[in-house]
């Protein structure tokens, strides 16, 4: 009954919009280009054999679970596994890291008819939800089907619980249809036991983003110091993930240090690109002169940089002497530290931690970050970080700490995985 109601209403919902669907697809070509994996058609492909499911939102969901599926494309069996993104982006992430290993795809729509399509396709043998992707047309599908349902990662952001918590009587038969829930943390874990997920199923096995770490490209990392005419004396400030306002406030925290410190420089790379052209006018209006990345000329000494293309902030990160976490300053909610952290370097954050608090908490608590109360604090904090070498020395250390402590999430919910296929089929994974 409660998978023909919410099929009724998704359904409603779809021909309502269909005239909105319809304008996007004719005006932006990417909003179409993979609508048939969408409607839960796919490329011809050999018959089905039991696969593994991973559902991955976006990238950043790809990017943690990346050490967990290859670990399950390791399996004896030859399973093959099928990731799924809710976002274009995410699929190409994932094909760029996962070629080889898995079939990367687009999530096909929250309904019945083509989610069993996608079942018929491919025959999962369990579906695996990286963190608390609760979509209810694909979790009672798969329970339909007898397919078990995982949740590795889960978490319940101080922002997201008073919300599920207000629709628990529609969550709680979708968490009562989940045969395993790893949370990332107690806190995860008590919280969507209160929204009413089965106590006995619900573990906690840490965060598996601590283990899709490894070490910085040398060769990349020398690559960007050279084109950003970085010296021994140089010192850097990277803003990483930074969202609207938070680049101004670091300029103009970086133009007052200066004065003192000479070699110092800015490189800011916002969360999101398409706000680039807009950030640039700004700092240009505030009497910055900013340097996009990708048109650095060699020979020139570039004060203040922004980022202008994806998957180059580790490697800058590698590069700081502060690191500044983005949208921790804007109530947006903060940004992932794990990388600087797991990079030694010192870093420095706003109160609005909310969606990574366990791990803000952790560095905070160990000394290896530190907190701006409120932004007339960034100045002075920055320059205090700055001229103490020896500080952001220890502070590095204490992060690096941290994070080796966190690692080990992706072997445990591999074996938690590995139990319930074995309980499934009575086989070994």
């Amino acid at each position: 009954m409660l998978n023909l109601i919410y099929n009724a209403l998704a359904l409603s919902f779809l021909l309502l919009a269909s005239p909105y669907f319809l304008l996007r697809m004719l005006i932006t070509p990417r909003f179409h280009r993979g609508l048939r994996e969408r409607l839960g058609f796919y490329p011809s492909r050999p018959a089905p054999s039991d696969s593994i499911w991973v559902q991955a939102a976006s990238v950043g969901e790809v990017a943690a679970a990346i050490p967990l599926i290859r670990r399950l494309a390791e399996n004896p069996e030859g399973r093959g596994v099928v990731v799924t993104c809710q976002t274009a982006a995410g699929r190409e992430a994932a094909r760029k890291s996962l070629a080889g290993v898995a079939e990367v795809v687009l999530t096909p729509l929250d309904l019945g008819l083509t989610i069993g399509r996608f079942i018929r396709s491919h025959s999962p043998t369990v579906l695996i939800l990286i963190e608390t992707e609760l979509w209810p047309g694909l979790i009672l599908a798969c329970a339909r089907n007898g397919i078990p349902i995982a949740i590795c990662n889960g978490r319940i952001s101080d922002r997201s619980f008073p919300r599920y918590r207000a629709a628990g009587f529609l969550l709680r038969p979708l968490l009562t249809r989940i045969s395993l829930l790893a949370m990332r943390s107690r806190t995860d874990a008590e919280r969507i036991i209160r929204l009413g997920a089965p106590k006995q199923r619900t573990l906690v096995t840490g965060n598996i983003k601590y283990d899709s770490i490894s070490p910085v490209d040398e060769g990349r990392r020398r690559d960007l110091a050279r084109r950003l005419g970085l010296s021994r004396e140089s010192l850097v400030i990277v803003g990483g993930s930074t969202a609207a306002g938070e680049e101004l406030l670091l300029a103009r925290s970086w133009k007052i240090l200066k004065g003192k410190l000479p070699d110092l420089r800015l490189i800011l790379a916002p969360r999101h690109l398409e706000r680039l052209p807009r950030l640039l006018e700004e700092l240009k209006e505030a009497g910055f002169a900013p340097v996009r990345l990708s048109r650095l000329s060699p020979g020139t000494i570039p004060e203040l940089v922004v980022v202008d293309a994806l998957g180059v902030l580790y490697s800058l990160y590698s590069l700081a002497d502060a690191v500044f976490v983005g949208r921790s300053l804007c109530g947006q909610g903060g940004q992932n530290p794990i990388e600087p952290a797991y990079l030694e370097k010192a870093i420095i954050f706003g109160t609005g931690m909310h969606n990574f608090r366990e791990d803000a908490d952790g560095l905070l608590e160990v000394g290896g970050a530190m907190l701006i109360e409120n932004s007339g604090e960034l100045p002075e904090k920055l320059g205090h970080l700055l001229a103490h070498p020896e500080l952001r020395e220890r502070m590095g250390k204490a992060a690096r700490k941290m994070a080796d402590s966190r690692r080990g999430a992706t072997e445990k919910n591999f074996k938690l995985i590995a139990a319930l296929i074995r309980k499934k089929q009575g086989r070994k994974l």
